[in-house]
């Protein structure tokens, strides 16, 4: 797996077994100081669906059929460019049996099995502040109607 090193820096993070912990401002000024791979990531896990698949793929091996299925929502196009992404990072692996019909399986790997308690983590939160989030976003939305609409008044001919 290597070491990523944050460029101009001591920081250093490590495979999955060693792994040199950064406060929360080193993390910050590392991610500032990389156009490199913990953004790509951070970019991957921002994604519409990719925490989403992650999610469904911890109750075990799924195969492309019960994937689409427990996701809901995702084009056959869309789930398909995810999986190949999360295979890609090494976060799922695909294995293909060669019987009749074709049968594809999707599971998480070690590496993305890491990744379990970061997404409860979040998921957790954004079931705690779901409704706080939706206030504000109703709020903030209202605002921007009210300025919309004085900025018409204001701007409109006399």
């Amino acid at each position: 797996m290597g070491t990523f090193k944050c460029p101009n820096t001591h920081y250093e993070v490590s495979d999955m077994t060693h792994t040199t912990k950064l406060d929360d401002h080193e993390v910050i000024d590392c991610v500032k100081m990389t156009a490199g791979l913990p953004r790509d990531l951070m970019v991957r896990f921002g994604d519409k669906w990719s925490l989403v698949v992650l999610a469904a793929l911890f109750h075990g091996p799924r195969r492309f059929t019960e994937l689409h299925a427990d996701v809901g929502g995702i084009s056959h196009r869309a789930l398909t460019a995810t999986l190949r992404s999360l295979q890609r990072d090494g976060l799922i692996r695909r294995e293909e049996f060669e019987e009749m019909p074709r049968r594809v399986v999707y599971e998480m790997t070690p590496l993305g099995h890491s990744l379990r308690a970061p997404i409860v983590s979040i998921t957790r939160w954004a079931s705690r502040h779901r409704v706080a989030v939706q206030l504000h976003r109703g709020d903030f939305d209202a605002e921007q109607r009210e300025r919309a609409r004085r900025d018409k008044l204001r701007d409109a001919p006399n």
